[in-house]
């Protein structure tokens, strides 16, 4: 019964581990979005800000738009910043560690049960250690784009703030 729990364990683990290391592409895809919504809003900014006649009002609020678009610039450099997830060992790294239990096991009675216990039982293991850094780094990464989506919300919002009083503005 164990050796079956065991095993179904192993076999969600393995598919969180694919999750898990595919998650960090969809997160980087995510922060290059914020990426151009941040070079579009620093364009915005450049241009009103390039208004003479702009009031200390708009000024201000402009600034805010600046300060959100900065903050949120810095977050997803952050969140793209490279980071090294892990994967499973490649075919040949686990065919000699199997050849080295079979070497460490040789002349036990139950040599072949010994081995492919603690073969299963490391890889079950280098799986979990896998999930928790990969989690850890996907963590990290969504942090960064949370934050830098909330930055330029702000940001966002402040430039339209402006494009409406520029806009009722030049109409009145």
């Amino acid at each position: 019964m164990q050796k079956e729990i065991l095993d179904a364990v192993y076999e969600d683990a393995k598919r969180l581990d694919e999750i898990n290391y595919g998650v960090g592409d969809a997160l980087d895809v995510k922060a290059s979005i914020l990426l151009l919504v941040i070079t579009f809003l620093g364009t915005l900014s450049g241009q009103i800000l390039g208004l003479t006649i702009l009031p200390r009002a708009m000024k201000v609020v402009q600034l805010i738009a600046v300060l959100g678009i900065c903050t949120s610039g810095v977050l997803t450099l952050l969140a793209l910043w490279p980071r090294r997830f892990s994967i499973a060992p490649a075919p040949e790294e686990m065919l000699n560690y199997a050849e080295e239990l079979a070497v460490y096991f040789e002349g036990e009675p139950n040599q072949e049960e010994l081995l492919l216990e603690r073969f299963r039982r490391d890889r079950r293991e280098l799986t979990s250690e896998r999930i928790s850094k990969n989690n850890q780094i996907a963590a990290t990464k969504t942090r960064f784009n949370e934050l830098g989506f909330y930055a330029i919300t702000v940001s966002a919002a402040a430039e339209l703030i402006t494009l409406l009083w520029l806009a009722f503005w030049h109409l009145f």
